[in-house]
């Protein structure tokens, strides 16, 4: 059997949160739908992540039973990472973004 040839839609610029331009495009096959966004390039993005702080280190737990699994226990710490965010044709720092994160300790499991 043939494959048929999909159906392609385009639609209008989409305007998003920023100023650039969105551009969708559907395409339709049996049973499904690809779609790809076209846009120009508005930001350059720069990650920095902090140093590791609030260091915390892993409890030791003792179990028993045919169900324990050992473990090698990790430490935890908070990390804090940066984006900052530039214009594509300007090297000038438009804003930027603090996201925080905590990760928890895993603790050591002796088996009994």
């Amino acid at each position: 059997m043939a494959q048929r040839r999909p159906q392609v839609q385009e639609y209008d610029a989409v305007r998003r949160a920023d100023p650039s331009l969105c551009r969708p495009e559907f395409a339709l096959y049996p049973g499904s739908v690809h779609v790809a966004m076209w846009s120009t390039k508005y930001w350059d993005i720069e990650a920095r992540q902090s140093m590791r702080y609030n260091l915390t280190s892993p409890d030791t737990r003792h179990l028993s039973g045919p169900e324990c699994v050992p473990n090698e226990g990790y430490g935890g710490f908070d990390i804090d990472v940066e984006r900052l965010f530039y214009r594509s044709s300007s090297s000038k720092l438009h804003h930027r973004e603090t996201m925080h994160t905590t990760y928890a300790p895993s603790d050591t499991v002796i088996c009994l």
